[in-house]
């Protein structure tokens, strides 16, 4: 994060969301992507991938669209 000159660093499944929080996927998607890639019931991650998103929003690292 160049603007406030700190280095963020993720674990996997962050790193995993980060990159599909680039405005082309919805939340919805993403969830999907997810479930499917670490055999997981949607249901039982979306709050994981919601909390993980809300604090890239929250720390400035992500934009609401």
């Amino acid at each position: 994060d160049a603007r406030a000159e700190r280095v963020v660093v993720l674990n996997t499944t962050a790193s995993d969301i980060w990159r599909l929080a680039d405005g082309e996927h919805t939340l919805d998607e993403i969830v999907d992507l997810l479930a499917g890639a670490y055999s997981a019931a949607p249901e039982t991650i979306r709050l994981d991938i919601e909390q993980v998103v809300a604090s890239f929003l929250d720390d400035g690292l992500l934009q609401s669209a």
